[in-house]
């Protein structure tokens, strides 16, 4: 073949700290097309000004711009004779050829949309990925038919095994093989040579959904045929290996830091095994190098760091712009040479772990963060591979999940040399608290620059010292708003999701049960019979799906007529009943991403989180309510839990509930037709609604 597929040894790893090869200046907005020959000349395209840009012999700056017609060109493949094919598809339906020897231009193909991925096997024939008409098409070259014909996939976006949704990056091998890029489906298809139906090898519906992807857009094979893959929403490169699947680029956050990625769209290698990627959203070329010293086999060696979280630790928050009310250590970690070390943490209370470079700020956790682990609820421990620099600063902070908790913890740094540990001495966050209370007798302004309608109160803040400073609101957590007793409501409702009718469209529900809306009018609607969860924008028609809608079952992205959702905002995810499975499912707010059980064997309807992150769950079968804290495995009956019944210190099927800044909850008791409200510590509940039997008067449920 004309392109690198490198041989690595078992353990390859790459520098995460990328160098910017080519930037917006060079290669122009949304670069797309990537592709490196066997002699290292680099060819990308600026979509902007319709040039094919060439550097030759390790050049800086392009040795040779080709200027072509095209628009939008979403790929480009360069042959042995360094005949460049590329996509000239977008308005111009065809795939165009640029031949080195003339210098002039041909069409090669006939296509009725871009081509968001190219190839040319071994026997001449070229491939284009149609993402738009969700088909793989073919041209034998040595054919004089410019027409093309299907290779696979039915013209039609669907899951089933001969279907793709929006495929783009291909790769076909030696044995022509075809391997897809299945965006839509976030998953990789193969399809061996001359079958119409493909096997997933990884991501939704595969057998390596370990690391789920998110709108893959881009694949290549090294030489033993081991998976290198784009996934493009996640911001990260995957790589699929004899025995793992793993991230080796773009591992932490997204953004636009050298270890960070931000919708790349395509990787090639170089003949060295340096991966070049096209960082798509910055507008970049990034170069990762190939580390040498990771196929360095010798005895691993463990080095141990031990301490404890006391009430005498500084605080911080794990968010930028919240509360500081999370103790953590900060310890420097020292290395003699840069490379990967597997780090393990141990300890009886849920911790969390964050790896920083140069500096950490605890007022904005966020700057120089390299590393977080993102391990599941109620988990004891964690581990991640990060890598770690001889040339710079290595922080390791060790926090908890929940705020105010000490306890031991045990770090474990495993690698071929011994690691140092520093504990650091940062300065703790000082914490200043101002509160008032806006009435009718405060001034009006607009914040939209239309009439007075809007109290404020304006605060001079005075410092001592430039710097970095958080500012935090906390507001009663409930009611949220002050609501007179003789209050009323517009008759008249307006319909803020699923107005279309019964149905699975996107602007549709069945039987929607639970509700939650967030602080940016975000809804949440668990939709019943589709079995899945939904969320609408403000004044948006259609919603789209944020867990489930993969027909009714009970593996890991599906859900079974689930019947409430709230959000954990410490967690950034979705916690769903998920009734008919009996359990309680955290789902992660990221885009491919699946659910994980953290309750099982509960018939659990309702749910509701205090302000600490304590989990209230209504177990309709058992009549009761149960409380779980972040850092308990076993929940604590809050309500109910005396059988089925009527008496105050009982429930007969509840169904939703509430709790408040005290920790009271009032649970809708149904089938005793009543609202109760139970305190902390309460032996039994009060009645607050209802309670009269059931009917229609006021009075009654």
């Amino acid at each position: 073949p004309s392109f690198n597929q490198p041989k690595f040894c078992p353990t390859p790893a790459w520098n995460p700290y990328g160098i910017t090869f080519a930037n917006q200046t060079t290669i122009g907005k949304d670069p797309a097309a990537l592709f490196i020959n066997k002699n290292n000349t680099i060819y990308a395209v600026n979509r902007e000004k319709r040039q094919i840009l060439m550097w030759i012999n390790n050049s800086i700056m392009p040795s040779k711009i080709i200027s072509t017609n095209f628009s939008h060109s979403y790929s480009i493949f360069v042959t042995n004779n360094d005949d460049i094919y590329y996509d000239n598809g977008y308005l111009n339906g065809r795939v165009d050829k640029w031949i080195s020897n003339t210098n002039t231009f041909v069409s090669v193909m006939n296509v009725n949309s871009s081509c968001y991925g190219l190839f040319i096997d071994i026997n001449n024939t070229l491939y284009c990925s149609i993402n738009y008409n969700h088909i793989i098409v073919a041209r034998w070259l040595n054919d004089s038919k410019m027409m093309s014909t299907t290779a696979v996939g039915t013209g039609i976006s669907g899951s089933n095994s001969n279907e793709l949704s929006y495929p783009k990056g291909i790769f076909v091998d030696v044995n022509f093989d075809l391997y897809v890029a299945d965006c839509g489906n976030h998953r990789i298809q193969l399809f061996k040579f001359g079958e119409s139906n493909g096997k997933t090898i990884v991501g939704k519906g595969s057998l390596n959904n370990i690391i789920s992807l998110s709108y893959p857009s881009g694949i290549v094979l090294d030489a033993d045929k081991y998976l290198f893959i784009v996934d493009q929403d996640n911001h990260r490169i995957i790589r699929l290996g004899s025995n793992d699947i793993r991230c080796i680029i773009g591992c932490g956050e997204d953004g636009s830091q050298s270890h960070q990625l931000y919708f790349p769209t395509s990787l090639s290698f170089d003949n060295y095994g340096n991966i070049f990627i096209i960082d798509t959203a910055n507008d970049r070329i990034q170069k990762f190098d190939f580390l040498s010293n990771s196929c360095d086999n010798s005895s691993i060696v463990q080095s141990p760091y031990s301490s404890i979280l006391t009430e005498k630790h500084p605080t911080y928050s794990r968010i930028d712009c919240d509360l500081p009310n999370h103790y953590y250590e900060a310890i420097q970690m020292n290395v003699n040479e840069s490379r990967y070390y597997s780090l393990y943490v141990n300890s009886s209370i849920k911790i969390y772990g964050y790896i920083y470079t140069k500096n950490f700020y605890p007022v904005i956790p966020s700057i120089n963060l390299v590393l977080k682990n993102k391990n599941s609820f109620y988990e004891r421990q964690f581990k991640f591979r990060a890598f770690l620099q001889s040339t710079t600063s290595n922080i390791l902070v060790v926090t908890t999940s929940s705020p105010n908790v000490t306890g031991t913890f045990s770090v474990i740094v495993s690698g071929i040399n011994h690691v140092t540990f520093e504990r650091l001495n940062i300065s703790s966050v000082v914490q200043s608290i101002y509160s008032s209370a806006l009435t009718e007798n405060h001034p009006m302004y607009s914040r939209t620059g239309c009439g007075l309608s809007t109290y404020y109160e304006a605060i001079q803040i005075n410092i001592n010292e430039s710097g970095y400073y958080t500012f935090a609101v906390r507001l009663p957590r409930a009611p949220a708003i002050d609501i007179h007793p003789d209050a009323k409501w517009v008759q008249n409702a307006l319909t803020v999701a699923g107005e279309n009718g019964e149905g699975e469209n996107r602007s549709q529900l069945a039987y929607p049960h639970g509700l939650y809306i967030n602080d940016d009018e975000m809804i949440y609607v668990t939709d019943w019979n589709n079995n899945r969860a939904m969320a609408w924008e403000s004044n948006v028609t259609s919603g789209h799906i944020v867990a489930g809608g993969n027909e009714r079952g009970n593996g890991s992205d599906q859900l079974s007529l689930a019947s409430d959702v709230i959000v954990d905002k410490a967690n950034y995810s979705l916690i769903i009943c998920d009734s008919s499975n009996e359990r309680v499912v955290e789902w992660p707010q990221e885009d491919g991403k699946d659910g994980v059980t953290i309750i099982s064997n509960i018939e659990c309807m309702g749910l509701a989180m205090d302000e600490s992150g304590s989990l209230y769950v209504v177990d309709v079968e058992k009549h009761e309510v149960i409380r779980y804290r972040r850092e308990e495995s076993q929940g604590t009956v809050v309500a109910g839990g005396n059988g089925i019944g009527n008496r105050l210190d009982q429930l007969n099927h509840p169904s939703y509930v509430f709790v408040d800044q005290n920790h009271s909850v009032y649970i809708s008791d149904t089938k005793n037709h009543r609202v109760m409200k139970w305190e902390e510590a309460a032996k039994q509940g009060i009645v607050v609604a209802g309670g009269q039997g059931q009917g229609n008067n006021l009075s009654q449920l």
